[in-house]
């Protein structure tokens, strides 16, 4: 393997990696409740309890996802890596929205 096509493949980690660092911070409940970031549903900006309940569900399934997508960087092809990395993403954020039944 080449220099360059070890670059490559280390880039591969970086929104993964990214993705990691924001469901823990999501997890741990360290932002507060707002309109800018975290999950921010009718249902979950109706308290701070469930802003805490949401963010921190929502911080596990991102999580999941983003270690499925570590997994695919691992093992698969650059190629296909970014392509299910986000649709691991899209389909665990809409299978939160469905199981919690939360709406926009």
């Amino acid at each position: 393997m080449t220099d360059a096509e070890a670059r490559a493949r280390i880039r591969l980690f970086r929104e993964p990696v990214t993705l990691i660092l924001v469901a823990l911070v999501m997890i741990a409940n360290i932002v507060p409740r707002n309109w800018m970031v975290g999950v921010r549903t009718r249902e979950t900006l109706a308290s701070e309890a469930a802003w805490a309940a949401g963010n921190r569900v929502g911080g596990l399934v991102l999580l999941a996802a983003s270690v499925l997508w570590v997994l695919a960087a691992i093992y698969l092809p650059r190629r296909y890596v970014k392509p299910v990395g986000l649709v691991a993403i899209l389909v665990s954020v809409a299978a939160l929205f469905i199981s919690q039944g939360w709406s926009f």
